[in-house]
């Protein structure tokens, strides 16, 4: 049995364990506003979870190693200690931050964050077909299709240029949502074009740290005023890179068709044409020179130009109308991270509406401070199909939250958040607009001062 599937059964007898502790049995004691609880049941529970974490440490060190981050992240979870009161909650408390762990690396693996592709007989089957996605900036749209008119004659032909006709996203698509989707579904080889075009706009730099934190093959190709110095974000590696205009761009050039050649499994293009449309194109993007940002002042600059180390995959966010007004929501937001550990301090919803009355809150407002969150798959219900659905949020949020504040999501790793609550509608006989379903977004506030703005597309069930 492979280790994903070791860890998703072991993520299955941990949510048994977890559910058998409601069955501890209290007993009465001698301080008031404590919970006692019979003996038998707290060392019976004691030995489950016990043995529940020996095991899951012991098929994380053989799958990764006992030094891997994974093993001691999971051995951190093991911290519940013996007060002789409350230890039901002491024993939910450590079961989630162990599941909420093994729950995260689980994720990690299906998206291959660690580097776990998938095998050769997968992609024979067209699991993950390829892809190359051009990151780059839309001023620099005449450099990518150099790039694109290059590419054709190698014999690619699964291309994604936003800026290039043929292959750009189809009408109608959310750009973000589409790019995000891609990034999810296809074996991706990224070619990054630097210039100083890319570095100012955020969208590009998000392309660049998923492509990172992803681990797709990439190669980098700088423009000719643009040096390897200037290179400041995650990709920022000379050994997969083309400097147009370079004393050995030939020779770089030569080994990024050999690496798309092998990983489109194609024939070997004309050798007796491939100078001349080699030459043609280095020739072609000597013209693309662009000077550099306007004077700002450095810090303005470093600002706008900074890689988020937290970035977002995917994002969900659904309305139910429930009627009188009330507007239950989901919104599921899928995080990665790059080359630090994140902590997260909190996540506000807001509307730039302040009509909205946020359910719980008792006033107009225009922010909801989203304390704690579930894992996708604790509810594993569909909301329009049970009318008991708000009941069962509640008794899981009672049983199974998981705290933003402080909340550690490690380096090079994944995530995926869901949090669940009520919009109330101010009336519209009081004076009040009509709902907004537009102007949503989340906040993220993380580790220090860093902060991460998220836009959200309202889906109306």
């Amino acid at each position: 049995m492979q280790i994903a599937e070791l860890i998703e059964q072991k993520i299955t007898e941990g949510k048994a364990v977890l559910s058998g502790l409601d069955a501890m049995r209290e007993r009465s004691g001698m301080a008031i506003n404590v919970t006692y609880y019979v003996h038998e049941d707290v060392d019976s529970a004691r030995r489950k979870i016990h043995k529940w974490q020996l095991t899951c440490k012991d098929i994380l060190i053989s799958g990764f190693g006992e030094t891997h981050r994974y093993v001691t992240e999971f051995v951190d979870t093991i911290t519940a200690k013996d007060t002789g009161f409350n230890f039901k909650r002491e024993f939910e408390r450590e079961m989630n931050h162990g599941l909420s762990v093994l729950e995260s690396i689980s994720e990690s693996l299906q998206l291959g964050l660690e580097g776990i592709v998938a095998t050769s007989e997968e992609k024979a089957k067209g699991i993950t077909p390829p892809l190359v996605f051009i990151s780059h900036a839309e001023l620099d749209k005449e450099f990518a299709n150099e790039i694109v008119t290059l590419l054709e004659f190698i014999g690619v032909k699964d291309i994604l240029c936003t800026s290039v006709d043929g292959y750009r996203i189809p009408l109608g698509c959310d750009i973000i949502e589409y790019l995000r989707e891609t990034f999810n579904k296809y074996n991706l080889f990224v070619i990054i074009l630097h210039t100083h075009n890319y570095y100012t706009r955020p969208v590009c730099l998000n392309e660049m740290g998923a492509a990172w934190a992803l681990k797709t093959k990439y190669f980098s190709v700088l423009a000719p005023d643009f040096d390897f110095s200037e290179m400041t974000g995650v990709v920022n590696d000379r050994d997969v890179a083309i400097k147009i205009g370079a004393a050995d761009c030939e020779s770089r050039l030569n080994q990024l068709k050999k690496e798309l050649v092998d990983f489109f499994s194609l024939p070997e293009p004309n050798e007796n044409r491939w100078p001349h449309y080699r030459n043609k194109f280095l020739s072609n993007c000597l013209k693309f020179k662009v000077s550099k940002p306007s004077n700002k002042s450095s810090e303005v600059a470093k600002e706008e130009t900074k890689t988020s180390p937290l970035i977002v995959l995917s994002s969900n966010f659904r309305l139910f109308e429930d009627g009188d007004g009330c507007y239950p929501f989901q919104i599921d937001v899928k995080f990665a991270s790059q080359d630090e550990d994140i902590y997260f301090k909190s996540i506000i919803l807001s509307n730039d509406h302040r009509y909205v009355e946020l359910d719980g809150y008792g006033a107009k407002n225009d922010i909801l401070h989203l304390n704690k969150y579930l894992k996708p798959n604790v509810l594993d219900i569909e909301y329009s199909k049970n009318a008991n659905y708000n009941d069962l949020v509640g008794e899981k949020y009672q049983s199974s939250p998981i705290y933003v504040e402080d909340h550690k999501l490690a380096k090079k790793a994944l995530e995926t958040m869901s949090f669940h609550g009520i919009i109330g509608l101010m009336r519209q006989m009081d004076g009040y607009e009509d709902f907004e379903v537009e102007g949503w977004e989340l906040c993220v506030s993380y580790n220090i001062n860093d902060r991460l703005t998220i836009p959200l597309k309202v889906v109306m069930v």
